[in-house]
């Protein structure tokens, strides 16, 4: 496997190389509670590869082997880590551009995107996590909701993790809102969901083309994709490779 590992400041880094000079580069983002060595990730990697592409695979501050504590986890700070990826010769200086990522990976690429246009020409995006936080907070009551927004933990538990989430990830989403992401997209982007979405209604999506006019965008819909949607890792790997120019 055309891969190696680097330390990059508090991050472990896993980058994806082919032997010659890159066509273009991906920098990608795992999911919340994620790491940078998951099934998704290795696919996309040496499908790049594959392809004469490369791909930066950071963990997260918080995630596998980085440092710094998961419940302390935000939006800027995860953006942070990819701007910290970006300064690499691999990124900096590739012909071609992308951020990539998945569930809330797939929301900080987004997010980059906006308050960093120059970063990228286009995203490559898996289930983005639309309203994840917000969801959470419907289910507290008025009473918990203040009590977090004051200090206190909230707790968030899922199959393949749990965490106690510090309130600046609450106050800063109040701040970030979807329809604001919206509006302020400009780059073309691809983004990949499953219909049996438990974490993200599809429809989530749909609404946010429906109020996006960036050009050039695309939604792939998969009729029994979940969240993770480890199930399709053919068709994640063929929609990258189209989406990012690498095939005829």
């Amino acid at each position: 496997m055309a891969r190696r590992t680097i330390r990059l400041g508090p991050l472990a880094v896993d980058l994806y190389e082919p032997e010659g000079p890159p066509r273009c580069v991906l920098l990608y983002s795992h999911g919340f509670g994620s790491h940078r060595q998951g099934q998704k990730v290795i696919a996309l990697g040496e499908a790049l590869v594959a392809h004469g592409a490369a791909m930066i695979a950071p963990d997260l501050q918080g995630h596998g082997e980085s440092e710094g504590e998961f419940g302390a986890i935000t939006i800027l700070r995860s953006i942070r880590d990819l701007l910290r990826c970006a300064e690499l010769p691999l990124f900096r200086e590739a012909p071609r551009r992308m951020l990539g990522g998945s569930s809330f990976g797939a929301l900080t690429a987004l997010w980059a995107s906006v308050d960093h246009p120059e970063l990228c020409e286009r995203l490559f995006l898996i289930a983005p996590a639309f309203g994840f936080i917000e969801r959470h907070v419907a289910s507290y009551t008025p009473e918990e909701i203040e009590r977090w927004r004051a200090g206190e933990l909230a707790r968030i538990e899922r199959d393949w993790f749990s965490v106690d989430l510090q309130n600046d990830i609450l106050l800063e989403t109040e701040e970030r809102q979807v329809a604001e992401l919206a509006k302020r997209l400009r780059h073309p982007a691809l983004m990949v969901h499953g219909k049996c979405d438990e974490t993200v209604p599809w429809q989530d999506v749909v609404g946010f083309f429906r109020d996006c006019e960036a050009p050039g965008l695309e939604l792939h819909l998969i009729g029994d994709g979940d969240h993770r949607l480890t199930d399709h890792l053919p068709t994640l790997t063929e929609q990258l490779i189209r989406f990012a120019g690498l095939i005829a």
